[in-house]
């Protein structure tokens, strides 16, 4: 590979992965807010969400501040218009403190997911919440928001993308001509031997 094909390559890779980035921004975009509540402290139920077409997909996010060294843990199942079970996802809000070379102080408020309904129908979120103390935690507000689609195949591109563009800034090189083969030297070497007059011996 030479250096120059090396250098198209690679800006051919930087180039999709722009695009990647462009496709991730459309398809992350909201259509339509589905449900947006307040749940209080303790949570609560959301829906019937109505799903038009088959394989949408929503956003939901749930945010819940809580006080320093206060924890809340939510969890959410979700449930078809038959009341069947179908799936769950969790995660925890915090806020802590301490010291290490100097103060420090970190908190997570929000946790956000991906769902992909596959089927078109209504479907029920139960919403759940514990947490370490109610005193030190704020309301529950959680939001269920239509997206244009899913984008995590476009992350992967990008990921697979930067890889390659990397293998291939290792590998290139410039080109080198090519070696003269042993059987051309040796009929440049008789060539040169039948060139030469010949001269006899005299005795």
């Amino acid at each position: 590979m030479t250096r120059s094909t090396g250098w198209i390559i690679i800006l051919i890779l930087l180039a999709y992965s722009v695009a990647c980035v462009m496709a991730i921004i459309h398809f992350t975009e909201t259509v339509s807010v589905a449900a947006a509540e307040n749940l209080g402290k303790e949570g609560g139920t959301i829906g019937p969400i109505e799903v038009k077409k088959e394989n949408t997909v929503y956003t939901v996010k749930a945010s819940q501040p809580v006080a320093l060294n206060a924890w809340s843990a939510v969890n959410i199942d979700v449930f078809d218009e038959a009341g069947e079970y179908l799936f769950s996802f969790n995660g925890d809000m915090w806020h802590e403190s301490g010291y290490d070379e100097g103060y420090w102080e970190e908190e997570v408020s929000t946790i956000d997911l991906d769902i992909n309904f596959s089927k078109p129908g209504k479907y029920t979120l139960d919403v759940s919440v514990e947490s370490s103390d109610v005193n030190n935690v704020n309301d529950l507000f959680v939001s269920v928001e239509e997206r244009r689609g899913s984008a995590i195949l476009f992350y992967w591109m990008i990921f697979a993308s930067i890889i390659l563009a990397f293998i291939v800034l290792k590998i290139k090189k410039v080109q080198k001509p090519p070696k003269p083969k042993k059987s051309d030297e040796l009929k440049d070497e008789k060539n040169t031997t039948a060139a030469q007059p010949a001269t006899a011996n005299k005795t």
